[in-house]
């Protein structure tokens, strides 16, 4: 027999985690919009929201097959990597280099996992920047 108050509080959680990652993709939605309109530092906030909801929904004790965890890596994935072209045109250095370190760790490991991604071009792109900009950096120094 199935413990009732086990479920509900799985589904509590559940629902919470879902609730926070839509919240989390809706503001990456808007930091996307607020970048395109030169709007960075705006967005760069939203973003760091975002990245913020994702890792607070992080599935802990969700089934491994649960539908929320590739978008819960996409949203967080898409919202680092746009970060870290956001945060060097307001200045903030150290936090490009942060998000470009985290977002090609997520990128490695998202291109060992489906290796259909390895196709994806925009991805291809922003790693060929991130490190790029990250050469940059260390001639700086």
């Amino acid at each position: 027999m199935v413990d009732s108050r086990s479920f509900w509080t799985r589904w509590r959680k559940f629902a919470l985690d879902l609730q926070h990652t839509m919240r989390a993709s809706g503001l990456y939605g808007q930091a996307g919009r607020l970048y395109s309109a030169d709007r960075v530092q705006e967005a760069v906030s939203l973003l760091q929201k975002a990245i913020a909801l994702v890792e607070a929904a992080a599935p802990v004790g969700t089934p491994k097959d649960s539908f929320l965890i590739p978008h819960q890596l996409s949203v967080r994935m898409c919202s680092v990597f746009l970060l870290a072209q956001a945060a060097p045109r307001v200045g903030d250095q150290q936090l490009a280099s942060a998000s470009i370190r985290d977002g090609l760790a997520m990128w490695a490991e998202a291109k060992l996992s489906i290796p259909q991604l390895r196709a994806n071009e925009a991805f291809g792109s922003w790693e060929k920047w991130a490190r790029s900009y990250m050469a940059w950096l260390e001639r700086q120094r």
